[in-house]
């Protein structure tokens, strides 16, 4: 009985943090909306309290410019300004963005000009943008390309902003802190694999919820179409019938514009009503305007969307709002990467500080909560290298053929979307012959392995090589042509090596380990710190002799590790130089750091050393890498998701 009293009493901390930091957050949202500067008032603009230049004064009330740069001054009494909002009509072939020049005081008493971006959405017909200052004027700046635009309801809003974001983004941080806390206080040692599934599961719940409902990730709705129409596309339906909503989703509109983010949580209530009645499913309504068109090509890649696409069959079996539909399938994206890296993470002995670290970046957690396969791609092939790695330099004298298999299984699932990575299957080719039981499983089991390459590599270079007049390449590229790039660098093979190795060269720390490998969250603003991400990198490696003795990996292996990765990105190169760059440009287009994840956790796991010394405690070692995470990847979301949903 003492020992269960006991027991509940430990573990009681575990329900009682939760419950803190919504506490916490609920008390910083009341402090915030304190009425000590705030004036809880909404207040519209009078006519006479607005400058003009290059707008005239129609119907008494509404300010119209014929494009062109134009201004209107807001002058009011200084006092704090939550939001600004205004209703504005705009030409319906473009998006309505403007500058607002905020007269503000930062100190109190000398002004400043702060320039707020406003980019609005194509559904939106009403700017409200947080402000959060003390100012007397704000400027409405519309630049040189802008067409007409008709404005009217200018108002300051100061009636309070209780924001759910905003407790939800408190509450995690808070929970983060008392975890930390609570760990060095009562030196806790949880399993890393345990701290990456909290980690993920809650920023990357709270990532996607606040997200807007529309294209945010690199060719999201490409991948949010194919998740949408997998039941059909497995059934080989040649037409497809669907809400205008969709269609809207499927291609880059203006309305599904990635740079076009709500500046306010109004807005985003805004666009979200906007895709719940476009984006109606029920067929309910008898003005649900209904869109025809070709079905999307079965091919490998189809079937690493059956997660997402039942998660959006249950929300809709469930007859929920087409937003939280849209959602629920980034949810089932972010539910299987987090499951692959989780037993990746768990099999391995050593290395998984390294794991731990790669798949919580910004970059990585980017693809586990928008519609891509990338998180396909990274949490098999993550899996596929856990199990591969410990199988060769792990502690068993003889493979066991399940954890090979295991390997084998894992990363030709993840070269099904991108079979450009099937070169890592290579590399159980060097797997040396005391590892297996005889002869003849080593020649069984390595066969199986070289078959696999071939058909995976055959599944993208055949159609190349055997008929590349048929392969057009990409036309987002411009003038590109696969026969023709092939004939070029054939012609030209030594001036392609050398722009490879340059491309290659300029770009690897950057790729690799720092902004755009790690740092970049699709199309929103790169505000990750390139030398944060390497430090935390580099210290991983460096240290992860901890706890366990760093194998004896010789210099062939690392070798071969080394150039199998190099070949692959060589391979990746070539592929965007084939397919995405107009014929005989002077540089390769199209390549982007995410490419290089798969490839990355093994060239880092190669670099481990034993010459550093690793004497934390197992408490503290958590500690300092979820701190790792923490601090690169919270600001990002902050500053890019969160700032935006308030």
């Amino acid at each position: 009985m003492k020992k269960n009293k006991f027991y509940c009493h430990k573990n009681l901390i575990y329900f009682i943090i939760p419950i803190l930091s919504v506490v916490i957050g609920l008390i910083g949202e009341l402090v915030y909306n304190f009425p000590i500067q705030k004036q809880r008032d909404y207040e519209y603009i009078p006519i006479e309290n607005i400058e003009m230049d290059n707008f005239d004064l129609v119907n008494g009330s509404e300010f119209v410019s014929y494009g062109g740069n134009a201004t209107l001054t807001v002058s009011f009494e200084k006092k704090y300004i939550d939001k600004f909002r205004f209703h504005f009509e705009y030409d319906t072939t473009k998006a309505m963005g403007c500058d607002l020049i905020v007269h503000s005081y930062p100190d109190g008493e000398h002004a400043v000009n702060e320039v707020i971006r406003d980019s609005n959405n194509w559904v939106l017909n009403n700017s409200i943008v947080n402000i959060r200052m003390v100012a007397d004027a704000i400027t409405i700046s519309m630049p040189a390309d802008s067409s007409d635009v008709k404005i009217s309801l200018i108002a300051i809003d100061n009636t309070g902003n209780y924001s759910i974001a905003r407790i939800a983004f408190v509450s995690m941080v808070s929970f983060f802190a008392l975890c930390v806390c609570i760990v060095i206080k009562r030196r806790i040692y949880i399993k890393i694999e345990t701290i990456f599934v909290v980690m993920s599961c809650v920023i990357g719940v709270f990532t996607f919820a606040v997200m807007p409902a529309h294209k945010v990730g690199f060719d999201e709705e490409i991948h949010f179409g194919r998740a949408y129409f997998f039941a059909e596309t497995i059934a080989n339906e040649e037409r497809i019938e669907y809400p205008f909503g969709i269609q809207e989703l499927i291609t880059t509109s203006l309305s599904n514009w990635p740079y076009h983010l709500a500046a306010s949580e109004e807005e985003i209530k805004e666009e979200n009503e906007y895709r719940n009645f476009q984006g109606d499913y029920l067929d309910e309504r008898d003005d649900v305007i209904r869109v025809e068109n070709s079905n999307y090509a079965l091919g490998l890649h189809t079937y690493t969307y059956v997660f997402q696409w039942f998660m959006i069959k249950i929300g809709m079996l469930l007859r929920l709002p087409f937003v939280i539909v849209y959602k629920m399938g980034r949810l089932a994206n972010l539910i299987l990467y987090t499951i692959l890296i989780y037993l990746a993470i768990h099999h391995m002995k050593k290395g998984k500080r390294i794991m731990f670290v790669l798949a919580l970046m910004p970059t990585s957690m980017m693809s586990a909560v928008t519609y891509s396969y990338d998180g396909w791609v990274n949490g098999f092939a993550f899996l596929g290298c856990a199990y591969l790695l410990e199988e060769w330099f792990g502690d068993n004298e003889k493979i066991s053929f399940r954890n090979y298999m295991v390997s084998v299984i894992a990363l030709i699932f993840s070269c099904l979307p991108k079979a450009i990575y099937c070169p890592l299957l290579l590399l159980t080719v060097f797997f040396p012959a005391s590892k297996f039981k005889n002869r003849k499983s080593m020649y069984i089991l390595k066969g199986i392995s070289i078959v696999s390459f071939v058909l995976m590599a055959g599944t993208f270079m055949m159609p190349a090589l055997s008929n590349p007049v048929q392969m057009g390449g990409d036309s987002r590229g411009g003038d590109t042509s696969v026969a023709r790039q092939l004939e070029y660098i054939f012609k030209y093979p030594l001036h392609y090596a050398k722009l490879l190795l340059t491309s290659i060269k300029d770009t690897l720390i950057s790729y690799a380990i720092g902004i755009e490998g790690l740092g970049r969250m699709g199309h929103l603003e790169v505000t990750a710190r390139e030398a944060l991400t390497a430090m935390g990198v580099g210290y991983v490696v460096l240290t992860d002799s901890y706890n366990t003795q760093s194998p004896k990996i010789k210099l062939w292996q690392r070798s071969a590790i080394i150039v199998v990765c190099f070949g692959i990105i060589c391979l990746i190169w070539t592929a965007l130089y084939l397919s995405f760059t107009p014929v005989g440009l002077n540089q390769i287009n199209g390549v982007q750091g995410r490419y290089y994840l798969p490839v990355t956790i093994w060239v880092l796991w190669a670099l481990r050393t034993d010459k550093f010394k690793n004497h934390m405690s197992n408490e503290a070692d958590n500690v300092v890498l979820v701190m790792i995470n923490l601090l690169i990847l919270l600001p990002v979301l902050y500053n890019n998701i969160v700032i935006n949903a308030f």
